[in-house]
């Protein structure tokens, strides 16, 4: 068994010529939902006035720098100033790791000492040792190069995993939203995974434009707007999407979006048309050259396009320069004609998801509004109103 196991660390070491590394955190590392960095940038958001965008969680390291770099961390408080330094060594801190080009095995080891003194015997002890940190917490990051699809056994798993963790009971229904593209045969092997997992009858496979168009509209007609770091859109009659403006990704697309925000600023800046002083800013805090940019956007092995929307904040920081205004104003200027103008704006209000757009409110209702735009509301993150949504079926 050892001689079995000693070959194959061998072969692993062949296959994809792991190296051992100190690698620091990747600017793409993505930060999940619930971590207490979020809730760190909430109150030094709070503290030093600056826009919050962490409600468009998960974001990334990059994404964080920037936050951070747009706050004056020499007026904040003692806790502010506290937040702000912890956050700052959580992103540079340097992880243990098997690396190579294809795949990385990464430890962040973290020791967690607690102490406890009762200062009256006559009180009983209440203490919830499942809340406990760990006294010893190593958990392990594996990443792969953009070489493979995840596999639907494999999707399988994750999913009964997750199902295994729920209390027992019979489940009436489940709906599944996800990004990408749906066709009938992945939508049936997706519902087969789901009704063996759960054991609900017939589960439901969307989209996740659906998902956002029930959370904006409801059980009635309108028109739902995703505005984050994408953007989508379509028209919704109170039970399906009857018309989609297709996006084209931020390529080809996304007006309106973080990312598209980013590609017009960033081809601007390798142009030369950028001011010299939002220039000069720039160049002293981010990738400047023009292979270092070309790097980014074309060899990421994150997503070009959150690289590109990790930009906003700092642009946005200039939102007072009248380049920086024409810039931002311009781009959901554009999605409005380009895909809103298509649908009935005149007859159904619009609803607008995604933490970009809500995070920019005072920019985007009076450009929508002098259009003739009735907006339904800025709904952030659509899990509470598809939530909604379900409970009133």
């Amino acid at each position: 068994m050892k001689k079995i196991c000693k070959m194959a660390v061998i072969v692993l070491f062949s296959i994809f010529g792991f190296q051992f590394s100190i690698y620091a955190r990747g600017a793409q590392e993505l930060v999940k939902s619930g971590h207490w960095v979020y809730d760190a940038l909430t109150a030094l958001s709070l503290e030093a006035g600056v826009l919050n965008f962490s409600g468009t969680a998960p974001v990334t390291i990059q994404q964080i720098r920037l936050y951070l770099a747009e706050i004056d961390a020499d007026t904040l408080s003692d806790s502010g100033h506290a937040d702000y330094e912890r956050i700052e060594r959580y992103c540079d801190a340097e992880i243990f790791a098997l690396g190579s080009d294809i795949l990385s095995v990464g430890i962040e080891p973290a020791v967690n000492l607690e102490g406890f003194y009762k200062t009256n015997a006559d009180i009983d002890w209440v203490y919830d040792r499942y809340a406990r940190s760990p006294m010893l917490d190593v958990p392990v990051t594996i990443g792969c190069g953009d070489y493979v699809t995840m596999k639907m056994d494999v999707i399988a798993e994750i999913i009964r995993g997750a199902a295994e963790t729920l209390p027992t009971g019979d489940v009436s229904a489940v709906h599944y939203y996800t990004a990408g593209v749906i066709t009938g045969p992945i939508r049936e092997e997706m519902a087969g995974i789901l009704h063996r997992c759960f054991g609900a009858p017939e589960p439901e496979v969307q989209t996740d434009l659906v998902a956002s168009a029930r959370a904006a509209c409801g059980h009635a007609p309108g028109i739902a707007a995703i505005m984050g770091t994408g953007s989508n859109s379509c028209q919704w009659d109170g039970s399906q999407i009857v018309r989609n403006v297709k996006s084209g990704g931020f390529i080809i697309g996304d007006d309106g979006s973080a990312s598209v925000l980013g590609k017009l600023f960033i081809s601007d800046y390798i142009k030369g048309l950028v001011p010299e002083e939002i220039s000069a800013d720039y160049a002293s805090r981010f990738p400047a050259s023009y292979p270092e940019i070309v790097e980014m956007v074309y060899h990421n092995p994150g997503s070009p396009s959150a690289w590109l929307g990790s930009l906003c904040p700092f642009i946005l920081s200039h939102y007072g320069h009248p380049y920086v205004k024409r810039l931002v104003d311009g781009n959901f200027r554009a999605f409005v004609e380009r895909s809103l103008r298509q649908y009935e704006i005149d007859k159904y209000p619009v609803g607008i998801i995604g933490g970009f757009a809500n995070a920019l409110q005072d920019i985007v209702r009076p450009i929508f509004e002098e259009s003739g735009i009735r907006i339904r509301a800025f709904i952030p993150a659509p899990v509470e109103e598809i939530i909604k949504y379900h409970a009133l079926a």
